[in-house]
């Protein structure tokens, strides 16, 4: 049976000491005729909506996160989406040595995300993880209270994410009818991507700001929402096509 610390010695045994390609050619199909043996393997798998063969072992110290290894020669990057068991799973961290295999580390998502681009005025929608607000109080003043809460957002790096910039507004809960809705205060486009390699994530924080903006549509749970004219009705579905 292989584990996660056997595919760990094998890189490292082939990566590290520079074995000629004989060698590395020879622990490939050795590692691909041994893949299937493992009982963590997994067929019924997408990456990015393609399927796709993977190796995935939970983590014994968090439920919400998985190892993954592909089959030798298969791809995988940082910001992928992986659907397993039911679930989404974006790709967080990858090893950068893969002579052998692509390895990574997933991390369970729990909602999507939604939102319209401002130019095309498509309605984009992307699997994502929010985590617990960490603070949670009400500020008074004059006129309202107004909750102070703020989450923090993991989400793939894609056209589409990359356009998202500070006071974009997000309606994350519909609580008895009623819109929260919450505006982007910080974008970290940097910590977490690599300039030589495809994908990566973003990270955005966002604080709940006051509800029930003139154009906020509730139905589509979409803020600051613009009605495309190529639509046949306010739902967001298209003549001959729909949206996301």
């Amino acid at each position: 049976m292989l584990n996660i610390n056997y595919f760990k010695a094998i890189q490292n045994a082939v990566g590290n000491k520079h074995l000629k390609d004989t060698k590395v050619n020879e622990t490939i199909k050795q590692f691909e005729d041994r893949f299937d043996s493992s009982i963590n393997v997994e067929y019924d798998v997408t990456r990015n909506d393609v399927q796709q063969t993977f190796i995935i072992t939970p983590k014994t110290d968090d439920k919400n996160k998985c190892d993954i290894v592909t089959r030798p020669n298969e791809e995988l990057n940082i910001g992928d989406i992986i659907y397993w068991h039911k679930l989404h799973w974006i790709v967080t961290d990858k090893e950068f040595d893969n002579s052998i295999y692509n390895i990574g580390e997933m991390t369970r998502c729990n909602r999507t995300i939604k939102w319209q681009n401002p130019d095309t005025l498509e309605i984009i929608e992307r699997w994502c993880l929010v985590e617990k607000p960490y603070t949670s109080n009400i500020k008074k003043n004059n006129y309202m209270s107004l909750s102070q809460r703020e989450y923090q957002i993991t989400i793939p790096y894609d056209e589409e994410t990359k356009l998202v910039d500070i006071d974009k507004r997000f309606m994350l809960e519909i609580i008895n009818g009623k819109p929260r809705t919450y505006s982007v205060t910080c974008v970290d486009t940097n910590t977490n991507r690599y300039q030589d390699i495809k994908g990566g994530f973003l990270v955005w924080n966002l604080t709940q700001d006051q509800s029930e903006q003139p154009n906020d549509n509730v139905e589509l749970e979409i803020c600051d929402y613009v009605k495309n004219s190529d639509t046949n009705t306010d739902t967001g579905e298209r003549e001959g096509d729909l949206w996301i």
